[in-house]
């Protein structure tokens, strides 16, 4: 009787899990609105953020974050819920961002079910530039090392669409953030500080 009890709470456990993992564990897919194809390689980025009460003034925190790549069919798979419980967080949001070169995000993308189309992109570097994805991943509680690839990616677009000083001045924030991760806080102010002396000497012209 005890191992029949065992057993049937081993397998209990494991539907269990599963079903978690089916319910939190979305796919999600990235297409090419121009051919229909599936894109691989594209860096998907998501973030939790809940506001927080207290008795001066309430504000948004970012509590989680989660960097993924699609696979060969363009497909992806980010949590749908946190795992986080504190009861102080409402008003909680996910967002997703997805990166690729010289492509931006179609209007037929619909987040909320993960099925996101690309389509070339147009207009000016200026435009291209104000369209990239936000960087607001970092500092959520998570490693920051999982988001080096989609900040490499970022940085190597802003450094080829940009243009203009506050352009260039963005791309330098994002190679901070790079460092920051990988030679720690006070190297990248370090060079950080270098990069803008020698932005200045220059003249900074447009």
């Amino acid at each position: 009787m005890k191992i029949r009890l065992r057993h049937m709470a081993w397998v209990g456990g494991l539907a269990i899990l599963f079903g978690l993992y089916s319910v939190y564990a979305a796919q999600g897919t990235v297409i090419d609105g121009s051919t229909g194809k599936p894109m691989a390689g594209v860096h998907v980025v998501a973030s939790w953020t809940g506001s927080v009460s207290i008795a001066v003034q309430p504000f948004t925190r970012c509590y989680r974050a989660e960097a993924t790549v699609t696979d060969e069919r363009g497909r992806f798979s980010l949590s749908t819920f946190s795992g986080n419980w504190n009861p102080i967080l409402w008003d909680r949001n996910r967002s997703v961002w997805v990166l690729a070169p010289s492509y931006t995000i179609s209007d037929k993308s619909d987040f909320g079910e993960l099925k996101i189309v690309l389509e070339p992109a147009k207009g000016t570097k200026s435009e291209q530039f104000k369209s990239l994805p936000s960087s607001y991943v970092l500092g959520c509680g998570v490693d920051n090392r999982q988001f080096l690839p989609y900040l490499l990616a970022l940085h190597k677009e802003m450094l080829r669409l940009a243009s203009t000083r506050d352009e260039r001045r963005v791309a330098s924030s994002r190679l901070f953030d790079i460092e920051e991760i990988e030679l720690g806080e006070r190297e990248a102010y370090r060079r950080l500080n270098a990069r803008s002396r020698l932005e200045n000497l220059g003249g900074g012209n447009d």
